[in-house]
């Protein structure tokens, strides 16, 4: 953290989110989270990434005392669900035959 308590480069989410959040840590607010990820326009998965880093970031700068211990900066901001994707295994006997296919 800098001197005048904004928020690290390496510390944020994104270059989006430096945009978004160029302030000392302590003066965003759950309303400025919840138009910063509804701005992102983000599939499910992408969004719960992004929150599950926010989520960490938030806890790291509370360890860090940058943060007060009681902001839950991300109460009611809720993961969304995503959709069950089927897994395809790839086995030895099948990777032969697909790199032939793509090499062609």
């Amino acid at each position: 953290m800098s001197a005048d308590n904004t928020l690290p480069t390496s510390a944020t989410v994104s270059a989006r989110s430096q945009e978004a959040f160029h302030c000392n840590v302590n003066a965003v607010v759950s309303d400025d989270l919840r138009i910063f990820l509804d701005g992102l326009a983000l599939a499910p998965r992408g969004f719960n990434n992004t929150l599950g880093s926010l989520r960490t970031f938030f806890a790291f700068a509370q360890d860090r005392g940058w943060l007060s211990k009681e902001a839950d900066l991300l109460a009611g901001i809720e993961k969304r669900r995503e959709m069950s994707v089927p897994v395809e295994i790839f086995y030895p006997s099948r990777n032969g035959r697909i790199a032939r296919a793509v090499l062609r």
